[in-house]
């Protein structure tokens, strides 16, 4: 492990790569990424370095989860509202995609009181799944922060 100085050129170069900095006599201390990762055959890589493909995974994601809750939260609305013909459009697209899910959810957790509570179900899980992924403090995020 190598400590040197930002701007003293002891590293071999004005502003290493750094992981820990801190303050010494007016100039900053600084440990070398490079010698904490080892020798990377010159390769630039910094500890921040997230993979290429998670931000778009994260936008994927977020806009999944937030139209699958759409959906549900529609099918919530249209089961107080029975005289709505489901079977025509713009009704279609949202029972189509949802039913398999919902009459699934049925068998386990039949109607209370004539009531179904499968789409309360699956938006409680789908917010949960979204906040781990790509909540504040959610999977996708923490290691895009890292």
């Amino acid at each position: 492990m190598s400590i040197g100085f930002v701007g003293s050129g002891v590293l071999g170069r004005t502003r290493p790569f750094t992981r820990g900095v801190r303050k010494t006599r007016g100039r900053t201390a600084a440990i070398s990424t490079r010698s904490l990762m080892g020798d990377l055959g010159g390769a630039s890589m910094t500890l921040a370095e997230s993979p290429i493909w998670l931000p778009m995974a994260t936008t994927f994601c977020g806009i999944g989860l937030n139209i699958f809750n759409v959906m549900m939260v529609t099918r919530i609305i249209l089961s107080w509202y029975p005289q709505v013909d489901v079977a025509k459009a713009p009704w279609i697209y949202i029972v189509v995609p949802t039913e398999p899910l919902l009459k699934g959810t049925r068998k386990v957790v039949p109607p209370v009181g004539g009531v179904d509570i499968s789409p309360v179900i699956w938006v409680f899980f789908a917010s949960f799944v979204q906040e781990l992924t790509v909540g504040a403090q959610g999977i996708l995020i923490l290691i895009a922060n890292k």
